[in-house]
This record gives structure tokens, sequence and C-alpha cells, in this order.
């Protein structure tokens, strides 16, 4: 049995999040009175979702089959449907064609330290953990100083169209940036989880959670007596040897691991 899939009409709309567009094809089999199933409706018309990707026309949006819906003509038959295809933006797709959000909260907490004024290692990597960092003293008598160290939380949420992503999740929770990322640079961006929420077939809603730290995340950490557990002084009461501790050593491409870097603003 031959079947006959028709274009019978398309639409586009634009709007302040991007772009969508809708068609509808006529799906009826070349012979009277043979019926089509609703499998042999889907695969006629060639979609599917998460794929197809198109552009609007003369317009650079990117935009990708989001939904299908078919709806069988009765009185035709039942040899008759009328399959509707929804597109919508593909996820990470560029300026005005992505469907993104990002949300984020800007503050700090008091952390210990033990020297100020320090230069801090490309990549907040550590090499040696016995390491002097360097800096001006502001402990006394080995107790450090709580100083205020500004964070930001932020949350980027993807829209994606395949299950495909939670082997990156897994793998990246508790690195740090390998690259330049949301105006942070390398290995100042720690990835602290995901939710995920479904909202169709293979059509999920991920919500990538970071905390960006200028201090690279590094911890420090005085020379200790091996007898009492004490800081070692020097002769000015202060700690004689302050190193740095990185508990997130492993660098990962954030960009990479959400599907590309969210569009800059268009201004």
């Amino acid at each position: 049995m031959a079947i006959v899939s028709k274009l019978v009409e398309y639409s586009t709309e634009l709007n302040a999040t991007g772009a969508s567009a809708r068609e509808r094809f006529r799906v009826h089999a070349t012979t009277q009175g043979e019926t089509v199933s609703a499998a042999q409706a889907y695969s006629a018309v060639g979609r599917s979702i998460g794929n197809n990707a198109m552009s609007v026309p003369g317009l650079a949006y990117s935009i990708v089959v989001v939904s299908i819906g078919m709806t069988r003509v009765e009185e035709a038959g039942g040899n008759v449907w009328d399959v509707e295809v929804g597109f919508g933006p593909a996820a990470s797709s560029g300026v005005g064609g992505s469907t993104w959000s990002m949300s984020s909260d800007i503050g700090g907490e008091y952390v210990d330290v033990w020297r100020t004024g320090i230069t801090y290692p490309t990549n907040g990597a550590v090499s040696s953990m016995t390491s002097d960092i360097g800096g001006t003293p502001v402990d006394q008598n080995g107790q450090p100083l709580s100083v205020f160290k500004t964070q930001s939380t932020f949350s980027i949420t993807v829209q994606k169209y395949t299950s495909a992503f939670f082997a990156s999740i897994w793998s990246s929770i508790g690195t740090r940036n390998s690259a330049s990322f949301q105006g942070a640079s390398a290995g100042q961006v720690l990835f602290t989880g995901a939710r995920v929420q479904v909202n169709g077939d293979c059509n999920w809603s991920v919500t990538y959670n970071f905390v960006s730290d200028p201090a690279y995340h590094l911890i420090q950490r005085p020379l200790k007596d091996s007898v009492d557990g004490n800081p070692v002084l020097n002769t000015n009461k202060q700690a004689a040897q302050v190193y740095f501790f990185q508990p997130y050593p492993t660098l990962t491409d954030f960009a990479n691991m959400i599907g590309g870097n969210p569009p800059t603003c268009n201004a």
C-alpha cells in the first residue's frame, strides 16, 4: 500500500524568546478503503522530535521539531490523517534561537585566611601542597582572620530533545571550568549538580547549577605541628608556612556539557 503525505499549511511566528513554526500535512492511502495506522502516518511526514532542524525563511533562527500531533479524519473512512508538526528553538543555538534561561544570586561568605594579597596559581591548580602561597600574613598566633569572599551562584536551564546528557552530568559534578565561562576565568566556576525534568517524550528541561569563586575555590591551610596539631609559628608569632588545598582539581568544558555557550546579549 502506498501512502501520500502532502504539506498543506505552513506558518511561523516570532516572539521575545525566539521563533516557532507549524506544518500541517494531509496523509492518506492511494487506494480507496485502505486504512492508514498512526505509525504509518507518523512515518510518512518524515519528522521526529528534536530533529529536522531548519531556519526560519529570511531570518537567522534555527528551530527543531518539538511536537507532533495526529488527528484521524473519521469521515474519510480511517485512511486520512491530519498531522501537525510544531517547531521551536533549538537548544543553545544562538541569540534569539535557543531555549535557555539563567538565574543568579550574588553574595558571599566569610572564610578563614592566614594570608592576603596572594597571587593565585593559574586555573587554581595546585602542583604542590607544601609550597608557601606568599602574600601578607594577617593571622595572630596562628589564628586566622575571617574575611568576606564574594561568591555567585547561578543556574542555566536548557531545553534538551535527547536523553544522551546524563553521563556528562554524572562525570562533571564537582569539577571546575576548563575555559572562560559566563565571564569567569578558567577554574573559577564549580559545577554542583543539575535538576532534570521531563516535559514529554525525549523532551527535557535541564537546570545546571554553578558556583563562581574569584579565589578559584582554593582553601588556605597552615603548616601544623605533628605533635600538638597547632600551626607552626615564625618569630613574628604568625604561621610560618601556608599552602593551598584545591578540593576540586578536575577541569571540565562546561560549554560542551550544556550543549553550547548561552547566547550573549544582542545590544
